[in-house]
């Protein structure tokens, strides 16, 4: 995946909201599995199936995604893709 590629299963994406990055990993399984990173960071696996996952879909670099959440509604920017 480059940052031209739409967003699909075995893709690692960088979202930010209100300043925070999250990275995230398209897989077909393993919803909620998190694998620490450098610098503190972790990579969280999200499945297609979830809301966040459907909202990713198809969203290249660039593209924003907005989520409803129990906290409230959420917008997230997707800054790079591998």
């Amino acid at each position: 995946f480059d940052d031209s590629s739409p967003l699909a299963a075995g893709a690692v994406c960088v979202l930010e909201d209100d300043g925070r990055q999250t990275c995230c990993w398209l897989l077909p399984a393993g919803a909620g599995e998190r694998f620490p990173l450098s610098g503190g960071r972790e990579l969280r696996v999200v499945t297609p199936r979830s809301p966040l996952g459907q909202s990713l879909l198809g969203l290249v670099q660039g593209d924003v995604c907005g989520l409803d959440t129990a906290e409230g509604s959420r917008e997230y920017e997707v800054v790079e893709v591998a």
